[in-house]
């Protein structure tokens, strides 16, 4: 029963031209999504799908997001095809992380837009007491 198994797996290995590390990637991903959908589906649970579109202040739909979760969709498969084809380099991939770093940062920028305080002089120091007799 093992050796047909292993038959299959390999069997779907040597159809779709992947390499290893693709195969990885692939696999990550999709534990990653596993995990997510079995929080959201935990009724006592913070994660939602929905938060990947929509905007913190107004529930609609925010296009910066949209726009975002797509240009990450179709890096994350020109990262892959890249790889695949033994093209990837050090600059793309440096690339597509400052793009999903600054995407991430930018999010989280908008989210928390509560109003900063006011900047406040710092109050001077007292003067030093000085002996009301000099000699």
């Amino acid at each position: 029963m093992l050796e047909l198994i292993i038959t299959k797996i390999s069997a779907v290995f040597a159809a779709i031209p992947f390499s290893t590390a693709t195969w990885m990637v692939l696999g990550i991903l999709m534990l990653l999504v596993w995990l997510f959908s079995k929080a959201h589906r935990n009724p006592d649970s913070r994660v939602d799908w929905e938060d990947l579109i929509l905007d913190h202040d107004t529930d609609r739909v925010s296009p910066y997001k949209v726009g975002y979760l797509i240009g990450v969709i179709i890096g994350t498969w020109i990262i892959i095809r890249l790889s695949d084809a033994d093209k990837l380099t050090w600059d793309i991939l440096s690339g597509y992380f400052l793009y999903l770093l600054g995407g991430a940062g930018t999010s989280m920028m908008t989210a928390d837009k509560k109003p900063k305080p006011a900047i406040t002089p710092i109050p001077a120091a007292p003067a030093p007491k000085v002996d009301d007799v000099v000699k």
